[in-house]
């Protein structure tokens, strides 16, 4: 799973994300993905989004990342952001709606 961004036509971003199962795996897929700010991390966050959603629940789910902001978020933040209610917290949303489909 991967986040990443490209300039193109000057100043125009495009953001987008891609999720690799293996090698010719059908389900490998890569995104286009709406950004306003910070392309690399809403890239990597809709990637882990897509993965969590497209997973049929109760399968085992392994994401590998090297995005610190999707695991610190995730493993060592979320209990503080939930009792602050994502009180300044970038990519609220994202981080929300992966919490709350990785619960279900």
């Amino acid at each position: 799973m991967e986040g990443a961004h490209r300039v193109e036509n000057g100043d125009q971003e495009k953001t987008g994300c891609g999720l690799w199962y293996g090698l010719n795996d059908p389900r490998n897929t890569d995104l286009k993905v709406e950004s306003n700010r910070d392309p690399k991390n809403t890239g990597v966050l809709n990637a882990a989004l897509w993965a969590i959603l497209e997973e049929p629940p109760f399968n085992d789910l392994l994401i590998k990342t090297t995005s610190r902001t999707l695991t610190n978020g995730i493993l060592n933040n979320l209990r503080n952001w939930e009792a602050t209610n994502y009180l300044n917290v970038e990519h609220k949303d994202l981080f929300r709606a992966i919490a709350a489909n990785l619960r279900n």
